[in-house]
């Protein structure tokens, strides 16, 4: 289970997250994709009452939460009611910890405390989305297999020994609707065998393969939003991965200036104080 406390306090991550606003402004982005039952306009303030966050887990896994037991609050007691009630009951059951610590700062409105919290749930959200994309992909195609041996008819067929039917021979030909073809042909041979033949089974195979397409065409069409929506998702995740490289190249960037700069006032501010010690040395 991800304890969100050691997310929440990594502060290489949170100057990451906290001080780029193209992570922000691709949270809000996420957002609007959600229907929510009010506007996010401040994810701190917005999110401080625990509904919002009830509505995103509502969206994608219904049945883990009760909406009943999330009330719209008029004070602070009734905000640590919600959030209390998130991460006791619901959380849990995604694999998500939340302490404490990191409940009252979201209650209280910190900006960092909420948008750090969505980002992990919305990691978590994909990762579900993608295990289920895996499965349903697996179940797709275990049971177009199926599908396609059950309705696979063996062939049957009935012959007497060769040679059996020499004379006497009456024959007759009957076609069923069905496509099947029955060729009976009576006769005695000298041994007084009767011969027996059976065919048809062709047009029986042709219309079991039929069906076996047809039904594995309708379980790929009923897939292809699923597909389309886990793709997009997946999109999503990798663009956020790049920015995320960029942002970690940046700040290496600007660190390594930063102590370059940082040496440059060092020795400016030593020659000064030399400068400042001849200068005493010589009114002395």
């Amino acid at each position: 289970m991800l304890d969100i406390r050691s997310f929440a306090l990594n502060q290489y991550q949170y100057h990451i997250y906290h001080n780029h606003s193209e992570i922000h402004d691709d949270l809000l982005s996420w957002l609007a994709t959600v229907p929510l039952s009010r506007p996010v306009w401040d994810v701190g303030e917005d999110f401080a009452d625990g509904v919002l966050a009830a509505d995103i887990i509502y969206n994608f896994f219904p049945q883990l939460i009760d909406l009943e037991k999330i009330h719209v609050p008029r004070n602070m007691s009734q905000r640590t009611g919600n959030w209390h009630y998130l991460s006791i009951e619901v959380l849990p059951k995604l694999g998500l910890q939340l302490p404490q610590m990191v409940t009252v700062d979201i209650t209280n409105g910190v900006h960092r405390a909420a948008e750090l919290f969505l980002i992990q749930l919305r990691e978590t959200i994909q990762n579900h989305l993608m295990s289920a994309r895996q499965t349903s992909q697996q179940q797709s195609n275990s049971g177009r297999s199926y599908i396609s041996g059950q309705n696979r008819l063996p062939q049957i067929q009935m012959t007497a020994r060769q040679g059996a039917n020499q004379s006497g021979i009456n024959g007759a030909n009957y076609s069923g609707t069905n496509g099947m073809n029955h060729s009976i042909v009576n006769g005695q041979n000298k041994s007084g065998i009767t011969a027996l033949n059976l065919t048809g089974i062709k047009g029986a195979n042709a219309s079991s393969n039929i069906y076996s397409n047809r039904n594995g065409d309708s379980l790929d069409a009923s897939l292809a939003p699923c597909k389309e929506a886990l793709r997009v998702k997946d999109d999503e995740l990798t663009a956020l991965r790049e920015k995320l490289k960029m942002f970690e190249k940046l700040l290496r960037e600007k660190t390594k200036l930063h102590e370059k700069q940082l040496r440059a006032k060092d020795i400016r501010i030593r020659e000064l104080e030399s400068r400042l010690e001849k200068e005493k040395n010589k009114r002395s």
